[in-house]
């Protein structure tokens, strides 16, 4: 069923503003049906969506301004201009997550990775060698290199492979890490130098494993605004209790962007065009994160994304179980995820428009 908000108190420019929420279930079916009846029927100024899978070429046809909320690669395409990634992609996000753990002392050269990766959500089968080649121009070699997914259920015999390939880490690229470490705690073992990866960062997830995600590690903004925090328990008092749920990468970064919205809105004194909305976003050089400022691109050859960046700060972070609340509280490093080391300004955008 539709569901819509209508914010009152005057909106942007004196004009109310009405949200649309049409739940897709991540099925790629209902999505692109979502989205054109967000199109054709309610006529949206601005989409925001999970994913763009089936759904990109769509709303590049209709010329659709959409927030997407990233991990995936193909919204970084520059056959996708009116797309608009809230958080990097699993390219951008690999090396940056290395150097963070690097620089936490938690793996080294020299020592041998496990890598899981998405192939239904995201879908990083076509990457997934680039992202095993940033471990190794990190000095640590890859000897597990395995498709998971939610769906194949039972991670039973993928953590007795990674077990007998001696990893010293595994990385966590697609949700189904859920079901890996519970595996493993079935079995009572553990990579010495522990797991973790950019798809555990946002709440709930680890609440999918129970306990046995104790631990693991992930990335995580702890700067945001009293307004995001008050509009979050406000429209979401169930997701916004804790700092974890607060502090989700998807929810803090579409709130960012939905701020560019508003400035776009309150330049053209609250006329705007779809077109003039996506010509405003291209046209951003700098990204303002609840204060702390940063260049940023959005450029349909070089898209950003954005986090991981020097405005996002953006920790190193382990999940540590409450057995009270029986939720999972945030341990920060004083490590912060720096923009990809191993990559170009522009790769990911490259790499998307060769890909997909």
């Amino acid at each position: 069923m539709d569901s819509w908000v209508r914010v009152r108190g005057g909106g942007i420019c004196g004009r109310p503003i009405q949200i649309v929420a049409l739940d897709d279930g991540m099925d790629p079916s209902r999505q692109l049906g979502n989205m054109r009846k967000l199109n054709e029927q309610h006529k949206v100024l601005l989409a925001a969506t999970i994913l763009t899978v089936g759904v990109g070429d769509y709303v590049t046809r209709n010329k659709l301004p959409v927030l997407a909320m990233g991990g995936a690669i193909e919204p970084f395409s520059a056959e996708q201009p009116t797309v608009f990634p809230a958080l990097g992609s699993a390219y951008q996000f690999t090396g940056a997550f290395i150097d963070g753990l690097m620089k936490a002392g938690v793996v080294k050269p020299g020592m041998k990775i496990g890598l899981l990766y998405d192939t239904e959500i995201f879908n990083l089968a076509p990457i997934h060698k680039e992202l095993a080649a940033q471990w190794e121009k990190a000095g640590m070699k890859v000897v597990s290199l395995d498709p998971f997914n939610l769906s194949d259920g039972d991670c039973t015999s993928l953590v007795l492979k990674v077990r007998q390939a001696g990893i010293d880490y595994w990385d966590f690229q697609g949700f189904g890490w859920t079901l890996c470490v519970a595996a493993a705690q079935r079995q009572g073992w553990k990579p010495p130098a522990g797991w973790g990866g950019w798809t555990a960062s946002s709440a709930y997830i680890p609440e999918l494993a129970g306990p046995s995600a104790d631990g693991v590690w992930h990335g995580g903004t702890r700067r945001w605004s009293p307004e995001y925090e008050q509009a979050m328990k406000r429209y979401h008092p169930e997701q916004a209790k804790v700092e974890a749920d607060l502090g989700a990468p998807p929810a803090v970064g579409i709130w960012v962007l939905l701020e560019v919205m508003k400035q776009a809105i309150e330049k053209e004194g609250g006329d705007i065009t779809r077109e003039e909305l996506t010509a405003f976003y291209h046209g951003l050089t700098e990204l303002d994160w609840f204060g702390r400022k940063g260049p940023i691109s959005f450029k349909p050859d070089c898209k950003d994304g954005t986090v991981p960046g020097p405005q996002s700060e953006f920790q190193m972070l382990q999940w540590i179980y409450n057995a009270q609340t029986k939720r999972f509280d945030r341990k920060p490093t004083n490590q912060f995820i720096p923009a990809n080391p191993y990559i170009g300004k522009c790769d990911a955008s490259k790499l998307a428009s060769e890909r997909y």
